[in-house]
């Protein structure tokens, strides 16, 4: 199971967003990386996404970063996936209609 780490903080004006990072390693590809993620609820206001993402990943043996990606759309694409596919798996029949999208 991957590591995950949440943290919260609250800016001066009371809002508050959500920090989080998942690590992970593919060693047969000597990959190891780690998902990036912000939830603020006040990005849709500034025309931002709600969650953004980024994810840095490196040689797992050397350690020296091969890349970053934004994994933004990514992660919005992955949780309807995800959802979808509780869905089906707890006998409902699949939706008519499957959006995935960065909520701005």
């Amino acid at each position: 199971m991957p590591k995950r780490q949440h943290f919260t903080t609250v800016d001066s004006g009371g809002a508050t967003s959500h920090l989080g990072s998942v690590s992970g390693c593919v060693r047969s590809s000597s990959a190891a990386g780690i998902k990036w993620l912000t939830v603020s609820g006040k990005n849709p206001s500034r025309n931002l996404p709600r969650v953004p993402t980024a994810i840095p990943v490196c040689d797992s043996e050397t350690g020296l970063l091969d890349g970053v990606s934004d994994g933004t759309q990514l992660i919005a694409e992955r949780t309807a996936a995800m959802a979808v596919a509780q869905r089906l798996r707890s006998g409902q029949p699949a939706p008519l209609q499957i959006r995935a999208g960065v909520r701005t």
